[in-house]
């Protein structure tokens, strides 16, 4: 499954002496301070993000789409924290990771800094145990009737519950209905039993909360 790639950058120090202070830039990207103005402006007041600077660089080129991409500084590192269409709309996984990677390519050679997988496994996701929670139930259930079966329904349940007193946040649906197709569910069923997830997960949640 494709997802959003993250990149963080750890030598803050180095970054700026390159990039901001000699403006090393490939001739793709160029610096958007107004942008940044900007950013500083809206954050001021507002207790999340006032303290973390925003770097902006506006791509350029000719081969990939316009738009620009925002570092804000977190934990003495680097994120990117999104990447800005200039037209309308958002970005599709594969241009957005696209233009981080030719952002990493071109401009960060010889900085330390970590870029996240593009492409990733349900154990990528959640770990091996819900996982296999997961494939458990999938593997097992009648992929015609979803959960109906007592049986089918137990491990459902066992999955969700599994993610939820293990991550304490709910896994995107999408990824919940892609890894059901994947594992031979038609397209309605895997989205019935996406969104039966997110339902569920919300109501263990709140029971959860109750019973402390």
């Amino acid at each position: 499954m494709e997802i959003f790639q993250e990149l963080t950058i750890s030598d803050i120090t180095k970054f700026k002496d390159s990039i901001l202070d000699q403006n090393k830039l490939s001739p793709e990207w160029e610096r958007n301070i107004e942008r940044e103005n900007q950013i500083k402006e809206r954050d001021k007041g507002t207790e999340e993000v006032s303290d973390s600077i925003a770097y902006c660089f506006n791509y350029v080129g000719k081969e990939l789409s316009k738009a620009t991409l925002i570092l804000r500084e977190r934990d003495s590192s680097l994120i990117v924290s999104n990447i800005v269409p200039k037209d309308p709309g958002g970005l599709e996984k594969s241009e957005y990771n696209a233009l981080l990677n030719n952002f990493v390519k071109n401009n960060l050679s010889g900085l330390s800094c970590e870029i996240s997988k593009f492409d990733v496994t349900l154990n990528d996701l959640v770990g091996e145990k819900i996982a296999e929670k997961f494939y458990s139930f999938s593997g097992s259930a009648n992929k015609s009737t979803g959960r109906s079966h007592p049986c089918d329904e137990e491990r459902w349940f066992d999955f969700i519950f599994s993610a939820l007193e293990n991550d304490k946040h709910m896994i995107d649906i999408e990824a919940i209905r892609f890894f059901l197709i994947e594992d031979g569910w038609d397209g309605q069923a895997a989205l019935d039993l996406s969104l039966d997830y997110e339902n569920t997960y919300y109501i263990m949640k709140y029971v959860s909360k109750r019973t402390i």
